[in-house]
């Protein structure tokens, strides 16, 4: 049986939100990796732009998101992200600039 995400009411308008670009290096043995991470960022409100997953043989899945983040919390999207079991290691590729 699955259940279906909750929905959040949409966030405030695009200038309360970073724009980052991650890598995350994903367990390959892990079944429901791809999907706790997605899941982790949606329950966070973040919004994820494109995203493009690789499964390699080497024992690491590669994931590459582009993502929006509530700007009060953008900061912690990476440690979000590395907290979860599934995931060996995110790098940030770079991020919007803050507003001046």
């Amino acid at each position: 049986m699955t259940t279906a995400l909750p929905t959040h009411p949409p966030t405030a308008a695009a200038g309360d939100q970073v724009e980052l670009a991650l890598t995350v290096e994903l367990d390959a043995e892990s079944p429901t990796a791809l999907l706790r991470v997605v899941a982790a960022l949606h329950r966070r409100r973040c919004r994820v732009t494109e995203a493009d997953y690789r499964s390699h043989r080497s024992g690491c899945d590669r994931l590459e998101l582009r993502l929006r983040a509530p700007r009060a919390h953008a900061h912690c999207v990476e440690a979000w992200l590395s907290a979860l079991l599934e995931v060996r290691h995110v790098t940030a590729r770079h991020h919007a600039a803050p507003d001046s």
